[in-house]
């Protein structure tokens, strides 16, 4: 297997949210690393399925983009949907990194997509 990509030119916006319930005050550069590690898992999965590019991606639930944030700096070319029952975190993501929103219901099957994906995170 090949090496991962090299991250350290991969800068996602680093514009939080005061509502984002998985920043710990103090935290905050293990709130970014951790959305490091998820794109380096999308990077391992994708080696391994043979799928090294993403151009529909869905990141549900998308909280206030911690995972997203990084998915849209990797894959800059990709449409990227956010998805969560907090309609905040939904407009944040739209707002600060272009996301496509989609408001989550309890029952997924009532959503309303109407693309496929290439890519589903979903992860916290």
């Amino acid at each position: 297997m090949k090496p991962l990509p090299d991250l350290s030119r991969v800068h996602p916006k680093r514009v939080l949210s005061p509502a984002d319930g998985m920043l710990v005050p103090g935290l905050e550069q293990q709130y970014f690393d951790l959305g490091q590690r998820a794109l380096e898992l999308v990077l391992l999965s994708g080696q391994l399925c043979d799928k090294p590019h993403y151009p529909d991606i869905l990141d549900l639930p998308c909280g206030h983009g911690r995972v997203l944030r990084w998915l849209q700096a990797h894959y800059d070319y990709a449409k990227i949907t956010a998805c969560d029952l907090d309609r905040d975190a939904v407009d944040f993501c739209a707002a600060e990194f272009g996301a496509i929103p989609v408001y989550s219901q309890p029952d997924l099957r009532a959503l309303p997509f109407t693309a496929q994906f290439d890519l589903i995170w979903v992860g916290s």
